[in-house]
């Protein structure tokens, strides 16, 4: 029929379900992708192939869809066709073994990928660039051909370099002790079929399989139509999946998919049969060995765990992918509160403690219970009664209260306690302006010391546990900005139980004495100690055939005709609301209200603008009665009202801070203070990223936030409608500007489109979710940047952050090693010479840092600013040179620094200490030492040891402590015991 195409013989459905399509094999795209600077992977899945520049990363594409790739037809779950775990396996050994290191040790799916029907997905496996162990992260993303450039994640990993050195037997075959169980395949597959397991002619590669006691034996084969390719595969997806159907024939109920792949080695590429041995290693988890049909070893999986998958999972997955939903739910995030244990339960404060309290309630019961637990552990509390929120008065009276006192050794403030208004500023509570009053005067006065700041019932830690206090919360917005802005003198924050006991004072004393670690935001109950965790959330999913939120009568819109104001207007408008109550400062007369009012009536909802500043109480009072007096009673609420302001907290008034504040805080309690008793559709806050986890010079915006959110919370624990959604950046003029999204962008940070974000409050109303957190970040650029003056334990609960933390342990250990060679060479050098060495480090890590191909475009005396440096890259270049010179380094190096020349110089002081080589021979040493110590295991008795054995090292070294070294039962340890207990536990440590 077609000239030079000649007729085949192909296989027919042997069985009613077996929908197939049987279109022709494509070919490999012919085109040259060389002429465009990249590699041609000679790969069925893979195009094409480029080096990230400065990273050392590759990253692979690929273009499928079932008329290029009909085979991956043949792989459907309950009539959907998904890539196979297999070939999510396959595709990352490929890309592992085009940079030396191709064997998985962990592989976890995220997502399915579903392959539609018609259109084509545009996949790239992403490789990233080698720790110092080998290592290397990957991850498979894709999305839609047609669709806008946001990529899904469907698998993420870790690569280790291969060992191509094989120690599994040849196993015998057939195995021996075995009982052999029919296959075949005109009744194993139908009957996989009617489980939700529908494999086309493609995967059906079961040939003949085994059992002894629980493990299990398979032969399996590719079909003829396959076999050619097989060679271009690692291995090919069908074949192994065909292996993996044994396990499946025994099983019973809903399908099982491959979710987790640990410690693959792959020895035998391209294989086109194969023998499979599985042995139980835990529930719904297998340990595969693989071999070809000579015994001959090909893989090993040491551990492979089976995730159960429901129609409707797959319907919504279906669903996600044709309305770009899926993508949301790498964006959606959720806080909770997790259980922790103490580090140290016997830590307790010693010295003197400042307890900040209000003025007239120091014989509050909380106030009384703090001191008395301060007391208890030995410590000297000595009350600080704040009257005024006046920053220099504040400083006065820390001045006058520590005089005469042992220096302080922390701050307690128990400000938050007082929640009346403050006078001048609404919206803000007494407690929250003396507290940042509290913040700027210890700085003013010097106190350096930790300050945790208390607040008694502002979160929930369950369902059970309620926010009493939400006005209370505005102080862990604040909070965390503090934590940011001077990470030096920061405590924390902690929550207090509504009534203390000997068990909670205790609790109160071991974290205030450094007892938990890390750990920075707690809540101390009755039961003990519970961290707040960021953790991914589940956005929810509406099924087909479920209604989904609409909007009925008169919703009230703050912001209203502003930018995001004007997004949920539109989006409510689309969906029928009837009457929209635009309100604004300036009303109509706002730019663009006018435009605005006519697109919005021009959908069919009848328009009102109000002007209204919703922090008047009164003005907001008077428009409620006055719509309710007309007929249009308010139904649903969207407070997407705000003011932002930037300004480090030493620099924020009171007046710009109580601004800011206002627009957010007060418009919503008054709202839910008017609206109180009514039976809203909605009542929806818009919050912000910033109150989640605190935005550095953004304290007053933090702080509004944060109390939305328990507002939110406060309402749901009363039965009242309430939903609070903290946004990240918004494109489209939301949030972020044209010239704001890159700075954003280099910080980790995406701006999203509206109407994606607008998608997410739909299901979240349909759902009635509310505590949601949406944000597109990166954790790779924005957690490192974050974190690089203080660690984040609240970031611990994000999966990408465990493995980025991870990986930079690994990375510091290692850098003990590489810090401790460069002092070696520069001990016993002259300070020329130093500084030349130093100077190459620097130009090389900058150069690196700014994408120089080149380290001479980095000139000596030229100032940083002037060679393309911001705050971003300044923080990354100081943790590269901190990395390499072992030194802490301040986030402000590159500003105190200004220049290559005068960095080295002070690089070279620190690193090398005026004396002679004999000197800076037995500092480098020393810094040998700490090396080693930092390795010496956490047993009690091994450290009492080490320890004991430096002091006798220092007893010789000191005059004056040589004076009781009779006295010292270890007289007896020799220097060399001391170095042979560190070699022996580091040795220990080494070969773990």
């Amino acid at each position: 029929m077609f000239e030079g195409v000649s007729a085949r013989r192909v296989q027919l459905p042997t069985y009613a379900f077996q929908h197939q399509r049987y279109w022709l094999k494509s070919q490999r795209p012919t085109g040259d992708v060389s002429a465009a600077g990249l590699a041609a992977p000679q790969h069925p899945l893979l195009g094409a192939a480029v080096e990230l520049p400065g990273t050392g990363g590759v990253a692979f594409t690929g273009r499928w869809s079932l008329r290029t790739h009909p085979w991956l037809a043949d792989h459907a779950v309950w009539g959907t066709a998904l890539l196979p775990g297999t070939g999510f396996v396959d595709l990352v050994l490929t890309a592992g073994a085009e940079v030396d290191c191709g064997s998985l040790e962990e592989l976890v799916i995220e997502a399915p990928l579903i392959l539609p029907e018609d259109d084509a997905v545009q996949v790239r496996v992403e490789v990233g660039p080698a720790d110092e162990s080998g290592r290397r992260t990957v991850s498979v993303h894709s999305r839609p051909e047609t669709d806008e450039p946001d990529w899904t994640c469907h698998a993420s990993g870790t690569l280790v370099p291969e060992d191509l050195n094989s120690s599994e037997p040849a196993l015998p075959w057939p195995p021996p002790g075995a009982t052999a169980v029919p296959v075949d395949v005109q009744s194993v597959y139908p009957g996989l079929a009617e489980r939700g397991y529908e494999y086309g002619a493609a995967f059906q590669g079961l040939r003949a399989v085994w059992t002894r006691g629980d493990e299990i034996f398979a032969e399996v084969a590719l079909p003829e139509q396959q076999q050619e390719d097989a060679g271009r595969f690692s291995l090919h997806p069908a074949l192994l999946d065909s292996a993996l159907h044994a396990p499946l024939i025994y099983g019973t109920g809903l399908p099982r998919l491959p979710f987790s792949w640990n410690g693959i080695t792959l020895w035998t590429r391209g294989a086109s049969r194969l023998r499979a041995h599985f042995v139980p290693a835990g529930e719904e988890t297998w340990q595969v060995t693989v071999t070809d049909q000579t015994g001959a070893p090909v893989a090993r999986i040491e551990a492979l765990i089976g995730r159960q998958v429901t129609p409707e999972q797959l319907a919504e997955a279906r669903l996600a992918r044709e309305t770009g939903s899926s993508r949301l739910d790498n964006w959606v995030y959720g806080t909770s509160w997790t259980p922790a244990e103490a580090t140290d339960p016997a830590a307790a404060p010693t010295g003197t403690w400042l307890v900040a309290v209000p003025a007239g309630r120091t014989d509050d019961a909380t106030v009384a219970a703090c001191v008395t637990a301060l007391g208890e552990a030995g410590a000297h509390p000595v009350l600080l009664p704040v009257a005024d929120a006046d920053r220099a008065i504040l400083a006065g009276l820390l001045t006058d209260t520590a005089h005469g006192q042992d220096a302080v050794a922390g701050v307690l403030s128990l400000l938050a306690l007082d929640e009346s208004d403050h006078p001048d500023h609404p919206g803000v509570t007494e407690g929250l302006a003396t507290t940042l009053a509290l913040i700027q005067a210890l700085g003013d006065t010097g106190i350096d010391k930790p300050l945790w700041l208390a607040t008694d019932g502002a979160v929930a830690t369950s369902d059970a546990d309620q926010v009493r206090s939400p006005r209370q919360a505005a102080l862990w917005g604040l909070g965390q900005v503090a934590a940011l802005e001077h990470p030096g003198r920061w405590g924390g924050l902690i929550d207090l139980p509504d009534a203390f006991d000997d068990r909670t004072r205790a609790g109160l004393r071991t974290v205030l004495g450094g007892g938990i670690g890390a750990e920075d935001q707690l809540a101390l109950r009755a039961a003990g100690f519970l961290v707040r965790r960021l953790e991914r959330a589940a956005l929810h999913r509406p099924l087909p055939d479920e209604t989904a939120w609409q909007p009925t009568g008169t919703v009230l819109i703050t912001g209203g005709t502003g930018a995001l104001g004007g997004h949920v207007a539109r989006r409510l408008a689309a969906k029928g609301a009837d009457h929209l109550v635009l309100v604004s400062r300036r009303g109509s007369d706002s730019p663009g209200a006018a435009e605005l009012t006519a697109e919005l009536t021009e959908a069919g909802a009848r328009v009102t603008v109000a002007a209204c500043d919703v922090a008047d109480r009164q003005a907001l009072e008077e428009l409620l009665t006055k719509s309710e007096a007309d007929g249009d009673p308010i139904r649903a609420v969207v407070h997407a009202a705000g003011v932002n302001g930037f300004g480090s907290l030493d620099e924020t008034t009171l007046t710009d801070f109580g601004t800011v504040v206002s627009a957010k805080v007060a418009g919503a309690a008054h709202l839910d203070a008017l609206l109180g008793d009514a039976d809203l559709d909605a009542f929806v806050v818009f919050s912000s990223i910033a109150g989640v986890w605190g935005s550095g010079s953004q304290s007053a915006y933090s702080a509004g936030n944060a109390y939305l959110d328990a507002l939110a919370r406060h309402r749901r624990g009363l039965g009242r409608a309430a939903t609070s959604v903290a946004w990240g950046a918004w494109s489209g003029g939301g949030m972020v500007d044209a010239a704001s999204a890159p700075q954003l962008r280099r910080q980790g940070i995406e701006a999203v489109r509206p109407e994606l974000m607008l998608a997410v409050l739909d299901r979240a109303l349909t759902g009635d979710q509310s505590g949601l957190t949406v944000a597109h970040i990166d954790w790779k650029r924005f957690y490192p940047a974050f974190t690089s003056a203080r660690p984040s334990a609240l970031l611990q609960g994000v999966p990408e952050v465990r493995r980025i933390a991870a990986a930079e342990a690994r990375a510091r250990r290692a850098d003990l090693t590489t810090a401790d060679s460069l002092r070696r060479r520069l001990a016993g050098l002259g300070e020329g010479a130093q500084k030349e060495i130093l100077l190459d480090l620097v130009r090389a890590e900058t150069a690196v840092v700014l994408g120089h191909q080149d380290v001479h475009a980095v000139h000596p005396d030229r100032a940083f600013q002037e060679l393309g440096f911001d705050s971003l890259t300044a923080v990354e270049l100081r943790n590269k040179l901190s990395a390499a010179t072992g030194l802490r380094l301040p986030a402000t190096l590159l500003f105190d620094h200004p220049a290559p020349a005068v960095l080295v110089s002070h690089l070279r002081d620190a690193l090398a200490p005026e004396g002679g080589p004999a000197v800076h021979q037995a500092v480098a040493e020393v810094e040998k030492l700490k090396a080693a110590l930092a390795s010496v295991s956490d047993d009690q008795a091994v450290r009492a040891q080490v320890t004991a054995a430096l002091h006798v090292v220092l007893a010789k070294w000191s005059p004056d402590a040589a004076q009781d070294e009779a006295d010292d039962d270890l007289d007896s340890v020799t220097d060399d015991e001391v170095f042979d207990i560190i070699d022996n536990e580091f040795n220990e440590f080494t070969a773990s």
